[in-house]
């Protein structure tokens, strides 16, 4: 039996984890007008039909402390059966520009969510991830985006976790510091390692959100990044930040003990 959606055309999916500069490369893709719609279509959890939220990021046991100061996570609405196929329907019509081209981003913290999604769509039930794929994408191209400086990285990924501003929606060629200044944030060591991989992170034995697995084998280091899946035709591209970039990620924490500016900086990216 075959299945009844597939992308004749070429289709790509960039594969990243937060904070890698994956939304600038989209951005641009999508402002082509011919190299599809890149965007997050499948960041909502099928237990909740919401993104991952602030305490889903630390679920081991050894550091529920520090998911207790995040807030609360929202219960949602479960996924229900039959839907996640009406959504995969108009995502192929959303993603895809006037020339066939398809885009869509994908990020470690819905992978697997992704994967049990495909087995629910007719006809691929008995397949296996990747002959999923090829029956829907024939002509799929993967493009891994990887931040250089992995601390960096992690720092701007645990305050973005406790602010929930992931992204600055209008940028000012200005060198001043934005009217609209972001929430304060708390420095912790430990949540900061847990967000480079040092501990387990979200759901135990899972991925990690600075070092994640793609494709069918896990990376042996959580720093190391994704590894291609076998089979398909993939592009690894490296980021740095901008000037004004860096300055904004070094803007200091808060110490959660003394409420002074952390004594310890992390280095920003090069």
């Amino acid at each position: 039996m075959g299945t009844t959606f597939r992308v004749e055309g070429i289709s790509y999916l960039v594969c990243a984890t937060q904070r890698s500069g994956s939304t600038l490369l989209c951005e641009l893709l999508r402002a082509t007008d011919v190299a599809g719609v890149p965007d997050e279509y499948f960041e909502g959890l099928r237990e909740t039909g919401l993104p991952r939220q602030p305490r889903q990021y630390f679920e081991d046991p050894s550091v529920l402390d520090i998911a207790e100061r995040l807030p609360p996570t929202v219960p949602g609405r479960p996924e229900q059966p039959g839907e996640f196929e009406q959504w995969f329907r108009y995502v192929l019509q959303r993603g895809t520009t006037l020339n066939g081209v398809f885009g869509a981003k994908m990020m470690w913290n819905y992978l697997d969510d992704f994967r049990l999604r495909m087995a629910e769509l007719p006809g691929l039930g008995d397949l296996s991830f990747n002959e999923r794929l090829d029956a829907v994408f024939p002509r799929l191209k993967i493009i891994f985006i990887r931040r250089r400086d992995k601390v960096a990285q992690a720092v701007s990924l645990w305050k973005a976790i406790q602010t929930q501003q992931w992204r600055t929606e209008s940028e000012s060629d200005s060198e001043e510091v934005d009217a609209d200044e972001p929430p304060d944030v708390e420095y912790d060591y430990r949540a900061i390692e847990c967000c480079t991989g040092g501990t387990p992170v979200g759901r135990t034995g899972s991925t990690r959100p600075v070092g994640s697995r793609y494709g069918s084998s896990t990376t042996s280091s959580p720093l190391a990044g994704p590894r291609p899946s076998a089979g398909y035709s993939t592009r690894s591209v490296s980021t740095r930040l901008s000037p004004r970039a860096r300055r904004r990620s070094a803007r200091p924490m808060t110490s959660p003990r003394t409420g002074s500016p952390a004594s310890a900086r992390i280095a920003s990216a090069p």
